[in-house]
């Protein structure tokens, strides 16, 4: 029976990834850098890209998940214990050395190193994740001469790893890359103060690309632990922001998490059943991650519904301005907010944190809100291509 067979990647090849349903978000923020916007390939949870630049250039995106140097692809690969033997030899044939190189031109790489692996498997085998890391990184071991940080089912082998290879096995193809940063994307410095339901920092990008350049401040009426809100400065140091819960620890650890993040955000403790047009400048927009009714409940006078924030919203707008919301789909904001005269421009399933939520942008001036140019562009690639439908997956 013939072996895998192996493909080297080309040079200067990329992925990103990315939450399933916004992977055309990311296409969007990756496509400047890359060589050729057109050869982009979105598939789903992934962006693959050519860039010729600086290594570190992909290190700045704000949306992705995570972001790799892509070594190869190990085709051919079956789903039976003799098959995972064969693996090794495989993984041996690929470029690592070049992989690595690209990945130090981005940033320092300690010497000696370790490294650990991490795979990911979609579909039936006969063997489980563990079993590919360890063949993998025994493998490497032998090749790099650095130190394995093996993980099994009871915990990881001590230390700090340096480099972390990237394995996604799916049907009987394993996609082998190595992570470009130290730690994934998604992990932002600036947030060591948080709560629960505390929301994921790319999704938080996400939403604020999404609702645009506002005509004027940004707010997010449930700030939590301040995540849209520095995420919306980070992106433009300019906007003015406005950050409020009622949860005074919380809005502790928004302000804690501002100054990690070295940006200034006025920050205060309201209950927004009561935000008044008169507490705040007209708004260009309010991006939020409303209580979910989950992990986290509404308290003050939104305990039982979010009415009095969709009733009050509107009038602390702009013209022009919109609304852009993260919520589990079984609140049924879009509908809600249908019924209160808003005019819907995008709804969005996503999953995110093993539920299905949606985010929906919304108007009051009549007309519908429409997506920046390209961001429409590569939502209607992402449907194209199948990797979303019309209202997400």
């Amino acid at each position: 029976m013939a072996g895998p067979s192996v493909r080297t990647a080309p040079p200067n090849s990329y992925l990103a990834t990315a939450v399933h349903g916004l992977e055309w978000v990311v296409a969007a923020e990756v496509a400047p850098l890359a060589s050729d916007a057109e050869s982009l390939d979105l598939a789903r949870r992934k962006v693959f890209f050519h860039h010729e630049g600086p290594p570190g250039g992909p290190l700045g995106l704000r949306s992705a998940d995570d972001v790799f140097v892509l070594v190869g692809t190990i085709d051919d690969l079956g789903g039976t214990r003799r098959d995972l033997e064969a693996l090794p030899g495989a993984v041996y044939q690929l470029d690592w050395l070049s992989a690595v190189q690209a990945v130090g031109q981005g940033r320092e790489i300690p010497a000696p190193s370790s490294f650990d692996v991490v795979a990911s498997i979609d579909g039936r085998r006969r063997y489980n994740r563990f079993d590919v890391e360890g063949a993998i990184g025994r493998s490497l071991e032998k090749l790099l001469g650095w130190r394995f940080l093996e993980r099994t089912a009871e915990g990881r082998v001590g230390g700090t790893s340096d480099l972390t290879a990237r394995v996604f096995l799916e049907d009987d193809c394993a996609l082998v890359a190595l992570r470009l940063a130290a730690v994934p994307l998604h992990r932002r410095d600036y947030k060591r103060s948080t709560g629960p339901a505390t929301l994921h920092p790319p999704v938080a990008a996400m939403l604020v690309t999404l609702a645009g350049p506002p005509p004027g401040p940004m707010l997010d009426p449930f700030c939590g632990d301040g995540t849209i809100a520095i995420e919306a400065k980070l992106l433009d140091r300019s906007l003015e922001v406005i950050a409020s819960d009622i949860d005074a620890r919380r809005v502790g650890h928004t302000r804690a998490n501002a100054s990690e993040a070295g940006v200034e955000i006025a920050v205060v403790r309201r209950d927004v059943a009561h935000l008044r047009p008169e507490d705040v400048p007209p708004l260009g927009s309010i991006v939020t991650n409303p209580p979910w009714d989950r992990t986290v409940t509404g308290t003050g006078d939104l305990d039982r519904s979010l009415a009095a924030f969709w009733d009050s919203a509107s009038g602390l707008l702009a013209p022009r301005g919109l609304l852009c919301v993260i919520a589990d789909t079984q609140l049924g904001v879009p509908e809600e907010l249908t019924r209160r005269g808003w005019t819907i421009g995008l709804l969005q399933r996503l999953r995110l944190s093993g539920r299905i939520v949606a985010v929906t942008i919304a108007g009051r001036s009549g007309a519908t809100p429409e997506l920046a140019g390209p961001l429409a562009q590569w939502r209607q690639r992402a449907v194209r291509a199948g990797v979303v439908d019309e209202q997400g997956f």
